[in-house]
């Protein structure tokens, strides 16, 4: 019997991941840093803007993903989210024009407009937790 995890992350444009893992590590809004290791119990949550790692024969890759949910069961992990990029896919570049371009967005939109300003914000906090996995 294998001491692996089957952990799957799915975007909603068709972004696939898939590994067989010893571990994963992510803040849950309303628990905390959680470890789901083999044979934890079932687990389901929601996942706020955020970073994640997954372990794998004691080497951490990291994941940085815009939402979603995480199910957890018979020692599979399955992440549903709007948009994630390992670390390896992180373009700093990139990131800091995306930045750039929300506060600049931020800084025009008037408030009332919600829609636009909440859209901004998003982009904004995205950026931001890129960035974080790059220092």
């Amino acid at each position: 019997m294998s001491n692996k995890i089957n952990f799957k992350i799915y975007s909603v444009d068709g972004k696939l991941y898939s590994d067989e893992i010893d571990a994963i590590y992510l803040n849950v809004p309303s628990t905390g840093v959680i470890g789901l290791l083999n044979g934890h119990t079932p687990f389901t949550a929601m996942l706020d803007i955020g970073t994640f790692y997954i372990v794998k024969n004691g080497v951490k890759t990291y994941f940085a993903i815009s939402d979603g949910t995480i199910n957890f069961i018979n020692n599979e992990a399955v992440i549903l989210t709007g948009t994630y990029e390992k670390e390896d896919e992180l373009d700093r570049e990139r990131i800091e024009k995306e930045r750039d371009r929300a506060l600049k967005l931020l800084s025009v939109i008037d408030k009332k407009d919600t829609q636009a300003y909440e859209n901004a914000s998003f982009s904004l906090k995205k950026a931001i937790n890129r960035l974080k996995l790059l220092k």
